[in-house]
């Protein structure tokens, strides 16, 4: 297997892989991968999901490579920082009477300045007790080269109930909105001091955003969990 190269760099040193979503156009440029000859439409990423390389003085119908791939490093698929890992806030009533229990909540706010944090608040008095798991955490979902007016989110989660009833939820996008405005999932539960069922859920989250003018999306996968339990 050999890649064409410039200036003595091969193109897959010099283009994102393809992982995944609608391919470039056929190119007519073809490298034999395991005996079979792979288009490179087949091998690289195409350029909506990235930005541009530089000339590779390789063209199809008189345009470079570079206006059809995208540049090594230029792809975004997902936010690293927030890719596969679990937040989770939990509390566990007193079980004493006359106390107030125990709440918890948290929230994730995606902003039109292209950052993003996860906050968590438990509250467990006159005895009882609580944990907070990844909270706080933030950082900056807005990729290079796109703007927050041309960028929708989507809210989307699996739930399981962890308790006897389900936590609360408030989702501002379960379709996809306009991140030219701020969004924030809302999640929270409680639980009565002396209360024999808590609520409580696990939300497996997909979490897309979405560049309106091409079409590309990072897809960022996580877990949050929010859980009021009895303490009897």
């Amino acid at each position: 297997m050999a890649y064409p190269t410039v200036n003595d760099v091969p193109l897959d040193q010099i283009f994102e892989p393809y992982v995944s979503g609608a391919k470039a156009d056929l190119t007519g440029y073809t490298v034999k991968i395991a005996g079979v000859d792979t288009d490179l439409r087949d091998l690289f990423a195409p350029l909506y999901l990235g930005s541009q390389a530089a000339l590779t003085n390789y063209k199809v119908n008189n345009v470079d490579l570079k206006f059809i791939f995208a540049a090594k490093g230029s792809v975004h698929y997902n936010i690293p920082a927030l890719q596969g890992n679990t937040y989770s806030v939990a509390g566990t009533a007193s079980g004493v009477g006359g106390q107030p229990g125990a709440s918890v909540n948290l929230t994730l706010a995606f902003s039109s300045a292209g950052t993003y944090s996860l906050t968590a608040n438990v509250v467990a008095s006159g005895g009882g007790s609580g944990t907070i798991v990844g909270f706080p955490a933030s950082g900056t979902w807005l990729p290079s080269g796109w703007t927050a007016s041309d960028s929708q989110i989507q809210f989307a989660y699996t739930e399981t109930v962890i308790e006897s009833g389900p936590a609360s939820k408030t989702n501002p996008a379960a379709t996809y909105q306009s991140l030219s405005a701020s969004r924030s999932f809302l999640m929270s539960a409680a639980c009565g001091a002396t209360s024999a069922n808590g609520n409580g859920s696990s939300l497996a989250m997909t979490l897309r955003i979405k560049q309106v003018s091409t079409g590309a999306v990072i897809t960022t996968t996580f877990t949050v969990a929010c859980d009021a339990a009895p303490g009897v």
